[in-house]
C-alpha cells in the first residue's frame, strides 16, 4: 500500500524519499485490559464477556513493518512570501 501512495506522489512530479523500518506496534503501549474494556464497550457487552472479547482480539504482533515517506515542497513558503501576517482565518483564531 505504501508503494502505491509513493507512486501516486511521484506521478505528481514530487520527488519522494522513503524509509522502510520495523518497530513495535502502537498498541504495545496500551494496557491489554484497557483494549478489552474499550472493545467490549463499543460492542455493548457486559464485563462478564471480557474473557471472550480478549480471546477474540487475538495476540498482538511483536513487531510490525512501517514506511515513512516525505517530499520537499515550497507551498507554505510561496504562500507567505511577501506577507507580514497570517491568512484572515488564522488571525481570527480559526484553526
Amino acid at each position: 500500500m505504501a508503494d502505491d501512495a509513493i507512486a501516486v506522489i511521484d506521478e505528481m512530479d514530487l520527488r519522494t524519499e522513503s524509509e522502510y523500518w520495523r518497530g513495535s506496534p502502537w498498541s504495545a503501549a496500551i494496557d491489554r485490559q484497557e483494549v478489552v474494556e474499550f472493545a467490549r464497550g463499543r460492542l455493548g457487552l457486559s464485563a462478564e464477556r471480557d474473557p471472550e472479547v480478549d480471546a477474540l482480539l487475538g495476540t498482538r504482533p511483536e513487531a510490525e513493518d512501517y514506511v515513512t515517506f516525505w517530499w520537499h515542497g515550497t507551498a507554505a513558503v510561496s504562500y507567505l512570501k511577501g506577507r507580514d501576517h497570517l491568512p484572515p482565518a488564522r488571525e481570527a483564531g480559526v484553526k
